[in-house]
């Protein structure tokens, strides 16, 4: 079995999306990145692809970041993923890519205001299974359903 990384990004509708390419080739990828188009940028988080003036034209990259990634370990094994910037075929940044906007406004607050931003992200998580009961949402009978997928 071949392994696997996810270059990724997270997009406008909230969501982490990307492509996976076989581990053996990350040198490359680091490089090269992987194929993207801009009209992924207009898929919803309901996973339908909105009105866009990109169409189905277009070519991009997403090159993952060495800096950006992480392994992490589920039932079946572990899954690599590493975070990717959005770049043109010239290798410039793309005008939608979230990560290049988030650079250009940290880069403009130390440039204007000469500050510079410490932050941290809390993910959520929410468990579809089927057997969801309703009103458990914090609650400690939501915690004992879900404790066997929270503690391993």
């Amino acid at each position: 079995m071949t392994d696997l990384i996810f270059a990724a990004t997270c997009d406008l509708a909230g969501k982490v999306r990307g492509k996976a390419f076989p581990a053996d080739q990350l040198d490359k990828r680091l490089k090269r990145g992987v194929g993207w188009t801009p009209t992924n940028v207009q898929i919803t988080c309901f996973d339908a692809i909105a009105e866009s003036p990109f169409g189905a034209l277009g070519d991009l990259l997403l090159i993952p970041d060495s800096e950006a990634g992480v392994t992490a370990a589920f039932e079946g094994g572990t899954e690599r993923f590493m975070l990717g910037d959005i770049v043109t075929l010239e290798g410039d940044p793309w005008e939608l890519c979230t990560r290049s906007l988030l650079r250009g406004a940290l880069d403009r607050l130390q440039r204007v205001g000469g500050v510079s931003l410490l932050a941290a992200f809390e993910h959520e998580f929410q468990l579809i299974d089927g057997n969801d009961l309703p009103n458990e949402a914090y609650t400690l009978q939501g915690l004992r359903r879900s404790a066997g997928y929270v503690r391993r």
